[in-house]
């Protein structure tokens, strides 16, 4: 079963930082509260359409 979900962030960082910082799926783990692993489901540079399948932890209180 998959879930959908948004999250919104405000950061101090310009665009171009932060666009380039969700490409780089590697350091995902430095920024993603509960980071598991992420995994690409297809190949080659991430572009629009690219597909990848997260796991992560969540709290609950």
């Amino acid at each position: 079963m998959s879930i959908r979900f948004e999250v919104i962030r405000t950061v101090k960082v310009t665009k171009q930082r932060a666009y380039f910082g969700l490409l780089d799926l590697d350091s995902a783990q430095n920024w993603m509260k509960g980071f598991v692993k992420i995994e690409r489901m297809d190949e080659g540079p991430l572009k629009v359409g690219s597909e990848w399948s997260g796991s992560g932890r969540l709290r609950y209180y």
